[in-house]
């Protein structure tokens, strides 16, 4: 098959005339170990070129021979090495990709969220905007609505006065100036109603404590404002304690209890009993105004302490939406709670509770 003679092979290293180490190795290590058949890749050098070769080897003659049959892969290897190639370059490429897509789909994950948050703020801005004109509104409408009353009787009562002053008694004239003494005196109450809530919500209403006897202060807060009311209602109070010593806001509180009592007087019927009670325990004290009025809707009540908003029931009573909202601002300065309970037609409770101790620092305004 070489086509050599039998000296130049007999007694010669296999390995093709030094042309293959790798062939020579592989055949010297077969024949030293047990193993009757073997497989390796080598290296040969043919016509000056290394090629590679897939050798299986087989033993015969009891060892004493063998086989070696040899498989040219060079071009085959090749064809793999460049598919590994190719491969980690595609890995690569698609790793670079992965990242360049990451970061895209992360820059517009943000850019998502900052319009997101841009038309969050926006829809707050409109939204704020709507409440702003819907305020207006309220407070255009509750101005010329409450303040028409007093100030045509203030005309009225003047233009008498003017016109007939010479035709009445002390006692008319009286009467006249009284009702205008009480148009005025109900426009400054509704001015500083305005004013109280533009200080709460500007954060200076001042929170000034002093040492206070509730039941005392609360009973001659019921009395003051029975005369006020006279025969129409009857405002009965009740203390479960003697004497309750607190230190706290004055005029707050008394804000706080006559825009309660007022507004149970304001929407209940004529000869209605208005309960008004206190009781302290356990370093708290809780009032409680109870009515037998019209009662408030549900849909009403979740929007109860909002400036210049009344219930859809109140018809042609009038008041300025304010009261409530006042409350509620002075009784946070207090440190307490205010609650209501109401329902139509049965009439509304109030509990308000405060601590029978001074606030913390933080807790004063401003």
């Amino acid at each position: 098959m070489l086509r050599l003679p039998a000296e130049a092979i007999v007694g010669q290293n296999v390995g093709f005339r030094h042309t293959s180490p790798d062939l020579a190795e592989f055949a010297r290590g077969f024949f030293a170990c047990p193993a009757q058949q073997a497989v390796r890749e080598i290296k040969s050098e043919v016509n000056g070129a290394v090629r590679q070769y897939l050798v299986v080897a087989r033993k015969y003659q009891g060892g004493q021979a063998a086989v070696f049959i040899g498989m040219d892969i060079t071009d085959s290897r090749r064809a793999q090495e460049e598919i590994r190639r190719l491969n980690r370059d595609l890995e690569h490429r698609v790793v670079e990709r992965t990242a360049q897509l990451t970061a895209a789909n992360r820059e517009l994950e943000n850019e998502i969220a900052r319009r997101k948050r841009a038309e969050a703020e926006i829809q707050k801005a409109l939204e704020k905007e709507r409440e702003l004109s819907l305020l207006k509104s309220r407070f255009i409408a509750m101005v010329s609505h409450e303040f028409r009353t007093p100030l045509s009787l203030i005309l009225s009562s003047a233009q008498l006065l003017e016109e007939h002053s010479a035709q009445f008694d002390a006692e008319k004239s009286n009467a006249h100036l009284r009702r205008i003494q009480t148009a005025v005196k109900q426009m400054a109450d509704l001015l500083e109603d305005v004013l109280t809530v533009g200080k709460a919500e500007a954060g200076r209403l001042a929170f000034k404590p002093v040492f206070l006897d509730l039941v005392a202060f609360s009973q001659e807060l019921a009395e003051e404002l029975q005369l006020t009311t006279g025969a129409r209602h009857k405002i009965v109070f009740a203390s479960e304690d003697e004497y309750a010593g607190a230190y706290t806001d004055e005029r707050l509180l008394h804000q706080v209890l006559t825009n309660l009592l007022s507004n149970a007087v304001k929407y209940s019927p004529l000869d209605s009993v208005i309960r008004f009670d206190l009781c302290c325990r356990a370093g708290v004290a809780t009032f409680r105004v109870s009515d037998q009025g019209i009662g408030m809707p549900a849909e009403d009540q979740s929007r109860l302490f909002e400036t210049f908003h009344r219930a859809n029931n109140v018809g042609n009573i009038s008041g300025s939406g304010l009261g409530l909202a006042i409350a509620k601002h002075a009784v946070d300065l207090l440190g307490g709670t205010i609650q209501v309970a109401s329902q139509v037609g049965v009439g509304t409770i109030v509990t308000v509770t405060m601590p029978l101790r001074p606030l913390e620092p933080q807790k004063k305004s401003t």
